[in-house]
C-alpha cells in the first residue's frame, strides 16, 4: 500500500542525485548563468525524454507533451487531495476495509 509519504516521493522525489553525475566545468558555469539549479537538472534527468544526437551524446529533455501530462496528473492529484481531506477509513488488522467516513 502506497502511503502519502510514497505519492510525495513520486512527484518530488524521483530525481537524480547529482552527487552521482558528472558536471563539465563548462555545464557548471552554463547552469549558473541560465538559472538552471541542480533540482531542475535533477527532474529532467529522472523525467525527461531522451534522443540520441550526432556524436553520440544524448539530450534529455523536458518536451511540451510530458509537461501536459504531468502538469495534468498534479492537478488530478491535487483534486484527490481536496476530497480526502477529512474522510477515513477504518481498516482490520487483516487489511480489509470496514468501513469509511467524514471525519472532520
Amino acid at each position: 500500500m502506497q502511503t502519502a509519504r510514497d505519492d510525495m516521493d513520486d512527484i518530488q522525489g524521483t530525481e537524480t542525485e547529482l552527487n552521482d553525475v558528472n558536471l563539465t566545468h563548462h555545464a557548471r558555469a552554463r547552469s549558473t548563468q541560465r538559472g538552471i539549479n541542480s533540482e531542475v537538472i535533477g527532474f529532467i534527468l529522472a523525467h525527461g525524454s531522451q534522443e540520441r544526437k550526432p556524436g553520440g551524446a544524448m539530450e534529455i529533455r523536458i518536451n511540451k507533451r510530458v509537461k501536459t501530462r504531468m502538469v495534468a496528473d498534479l492537478k488530478r492529484r491535487l483534486r484527490v487531495i481536496e476530497r480526502a481531506a477529512g474522510k477515513a477509513v477504518l481498516m482490520a488488522d487483516d487489511g480489509v476495509i470496514i468501513t469509511v467516513y467524514n471525519k472532520l
